[in-house]
């Protein structure tokens, strides 16, 4: 009967232990989901090409991918791309409106620009919540001469490391050791070393690549201690790292279509339970419980297709869920290196080449950039590609010599795994992941909002004693865009996520009132989270912060990024004094000049005649208008009895100052009082300015001057019913590219070692092909083309073409 109370005792122990265990093990997972499943930007930046003088222009484009989709971001709409010196003063930022998640603009260097270096850092507000590897920060190299000096090889060595395979050495476990060795410039070099024990007893030999890189399989015993044989003189003795007496290791060897890892320990733990996790930067794989039972080795085979493209990360955990191994690896099924993915051709007409290509991938669509430079040029060596950014750079803590090498084929591939072993544990503390779950119960907080587009905020107040006025339709007019939104509470209204540009000129409009004089003031302009409910869940959020410091630990400086949060920077309030000027001036578009358009004039006698611009059209003859609650509908009575094939006919066109109003933006004629317009122009016929719709248009043009007096006893009262703003921080719009004017001729070699010949950003090519016309000078037959883009489900190219010009 004991023993069978101590046997159910055990048993009921054993059970609870591992009910524990298991626990344990879904409350880390699930605090690892907490903690990434929040939308990531990445952005890489791809240059027209890689050496440039002073004075040149760098021609750029930028993809945003969402990180957990691998796909081109669709909500992103908004990157900053900030120009720093070596010394991280901002030299220009640009805000970039993105497409689809691709942006594209260039940067002029300064004429004068004298230093070795000049950075790129491209960040949205919403990247700050994340961590400085979310921030991507790109070195350009800038020629200062016309020459280039080459780096002497040295043949001594500056360091040497050793790295276990999966963190540590355990006793009597055999494991793998990485190498790394570099010169002074921290770049590696062929090296062959011995490993001795204590006694000097020669234990392996190693060799590494023309990287530095290398391993050895190694047998730790107990109480030994290694060191790097000394055989040359200039190479000092090194040390391998302690023996630990207890632990566990992990080993993974890669066959064609899996993973094998092995998961070693000694006596001392082969009776113990190790929890794994394989994951990458943000979702979990595959994750498991396993116990030795008095064995020393386990064995977990794993499918490359179970697993993500690219690095993988296995970390082993104790009962207690203890990281004590880990080991990155990297998985390449499914990312194509093939460069035969795009056949490209050239045909010579006159002074221009037509470019074809050709998409012979499994993707229907490869959205790519395009630079085509002289065969010679050495401007065609980017430090990295789009591949080596997005698959090691940007996941990778450590420094990494010449990223690109490890994806020029297959074969090099494979030297991943002696970088991996060399990169040390990766980015997560799980204590701390689990630690953050309790705390905030799961619920993130951001202290940086989303932001889509450039925002305008302001109040509407009564402009003889400053008391907000509630419930004000406030209406703005901008290229191509009118919106209306009504004052809250507090007077406040806000035009968030505006297609506004650098230099436009925006016009926001408060009906204006007899007894009431209203005035238009601006406030500081703060993000707005838009996107919020779009996001993967609701989020707490912190009050905004208008100004962020963000120091740079290469730059020598603290550099503003931000400057106060304020989108319009520069305001300005245009009022037009003394007599009102009648005639037509270049700011009404001379079409509306015609015998075909009715003109109607504002002054301060006739606007008296009309309370409103509605009541205005209503007295016209051969107008029908037809509203129906909020919708508005003005037709010509020459077309209303028309019969069009496409069924019936169509209303005119409305304009205000040039910006056509859409079905939802129509509501706006009600709040137009006639004493801020300056004219009315209404065509009829579909002649003229008229003829770009059949059925007529109507053409309204505010008066951005003083609103027109309604009262006979106040002579030419200023108002503030009208503000006219110049954007100095809106999008920087793109510009068509031009072919740079070098100095020198094609026919001189450094025509050919840094021109570019043409650049074509933006390019969708489908299994039909597509092709783009490019000015490359007769003599140049012989082109290489730097391709690089992503296709429609995720997959990266990064290519170098020849193309031969027929």
């Amino acid at each position: 009967m004991r023993s069978f109370l101590i046997l159910v005792f055990l048993l009921f122990f054993s059970l609870n232990s591992f009910s524990q265990e298991n626990h344990l093990m879904d409350k880390y997972i699930s605090a690892f989901h907490k903690d990434t499943r929040f939308y990531h930007e990445y952005f890489y930046t791809q240059f027209n090409k890689s050496n440039y003088f002073p004075g040149e222009n760098i021609w750029f484009q930028v993809y945003i991918v969402d990180k957990q989709k691998e796909r081109l971001s669709k909500i992103t709409k908004k990157i900053y791309a900030d120009f720093y010196n070596s010394k991280g003063i901002l030299l220009e930022r640009m805000i970039l409106k993105a497409n689809e998640g691709i942006a594209q603009n260039t940067f002029q260097i300064p004429a004068d620009y004298n230093e070795k270096d000049l950075y790129l850092k491209v960040s949205t507000v919403w990247s700050m919540n994340f961590e400085k590897e979310f921030i991507d920060r790109i070195q350009v190299n800038i020629d200062t001469k016309t020459t280039k000096t080459k780096m002497k090889p040295l043949k001594e060595h500056s360091g040497i490391w050793f790295f276990p395979e999966s963190g540590n050495l355990v006793e009597d476990v055999p494991t793998r050791v990485g190498v790394k060795v570099v010169d002074q410039y921290n770049n590696g070099f062929f090296f062959s070393g011995e490993i001795e024990d204590e006694e000097g007893n020669l234990v392996t030999i190693f060799k590494t690549n023309e990287k530095g890189l290398g391993r050895f399989d190694f047998h730790p015993e107990k109480n030994k201690h290694y060191r790097l044989r000394k055989f040359v003189d200039s190479i000092s003795t090194v040390d391998l790292p302690l023996i630990k007496k207890t632990g566990a290791i992990l080993n993974v060897l890669e066959t064609a279509e899996e993973f094998r890892i092995f998961i070693r320990t000694n006596k001392f733990n082969s009776n113990s339970t190790f929890h794994y996790i394989i994951y990458n930067r943000y979702n979990i794989a595959l994750a498991g419980t396993l116990n030795f039972n008095g064995g020393i080795t386990s064995l977990q085979v794993l499918k490359k297709s179970d697993l993500f493209k690219g690095l993988n990360t296995i970390t082993l955990f104790d009962a207690h869920f203890n990281p004590v191994a880990e080991r990155i690896f990297f998985n390449g099924k499914g990312i194509n290196l093939d460069h035969k993915i795009l056949a490209v051709t050239g045909h010579r007409e006159k002074d221009s080449v037509n470019i074809m290509l050709y998409n012979k991938g499994k993707d229907s669509v490869f959205n790519v950039g395009i630079s085509v430079l002289p065969k010679e040029s050495i401007s065609q060596n980017p430090v990295r590609t789009f591949l080596s950014d997005y698959y090691l750079n940007s996941e990778v803590r450590g420094h990494i010599e010449d990223p690109k090498y490890y994806f020029e084929s297959k074969t090099k591939i494979k030297d991943l795994d002696y970088l991996l072993m060399t990169q040390g544990w990766r980015m997560f503390d799980w204590k701390k992941i689990g630690k953050n779950s309790a705390k905030n119960e799961g619920k993130r907080v951001f202290k940086h909002l989303f932001e889509t587009g450039i925002q305008i905020q302001g109040k509407v107040v009564n402009k003889q004693n400053s008391v907000p006025l509630t419930h004000e339709n406030v209406s703005v007019f901008y290229h191509n865009t009118t919106a209306v939104t009504p004052t809250d509470q507090q007077g406040k209204f806000i035009f968030p996520n505006m297609d506004i540009y650098k230099n436009d000129t925006i016009r926001l409009y408060v009906n204006p009132d007899r007894k009431l004089k209203k005035k238009i003031v601006t406030e500081t302009f703060l993000p707005v989270d838009s996107l919020l409910l779009n996001l993967p869940e609701k989020h707490q959020i912190y009050t905004p912060i208008s100004r962020k410091k963000i120091y740079n630990e290469n730059f020598e400086t603290s550099v503003n990024i931000y400057n106060d949060g304020e989108q319009l920077d520069e305001v300005k309030l245009f009022v037009k004094k003394g007599k009102r000027i009648e005639e037509i001036d270049s700011y009404v578009n001379p079409m509306d000049n015609t015998t075909f358009t009715n003109s109607f004039y504002v002054n301060a006698e006739n606007v008296y005649k009309y309370s409103s611009v509605m009541s205005y059209l209503e007295s016209l003859p051969g107008l029908e208008i037809i509203v129906t609650g909020t919708d508005i509908k003005i037709y010509s009575s020459r077309t209303m009895q028309q019969r069009i094939l496409d069924g019936g006919p169509k209303p005119m066109d409305i304009y205000i100052d040039n910006t056509k109003l859409t079905d939802l933006d129509i509501e706006t004629l009600k709040l137009l009082d006639l004493s801020v317009v300056r004219n009315i122009n209404v065509n009829k016929s579909g002649i003229g300015w008229g003829s770009q719709s059949p059925y007529g248009r109507i053409t309204i043009y505010l008066n951005y001057g003083a609103a027109i007096s309604k009262s006979r006893m106040v002579k030419k009262e200023e108002t503030s019913n009208v503000l006219e703003f110049l954007v100095s921080d809106g999008f920087s719009r793109n510009k068509k590219y031009f072919s740079p004017g070098f100095k020198f001729s094609p026919k001189e070699e450094l025509y050919k070692k840094y021109a570019v010949l043409f650049w074509k950003p933006d390019l969708k090519i489908t299994k039909t092909g597509k092709g783009f016309w490019a000015k490359i000078p007769e003599n140049i037959n012989n082109c290489i083309l730097l391709i690089e883009g992503i296709s429609e489900k995720g997959n990266l190219i990064s290519l170098k073409k020849e193309l031969m010009i027929k």
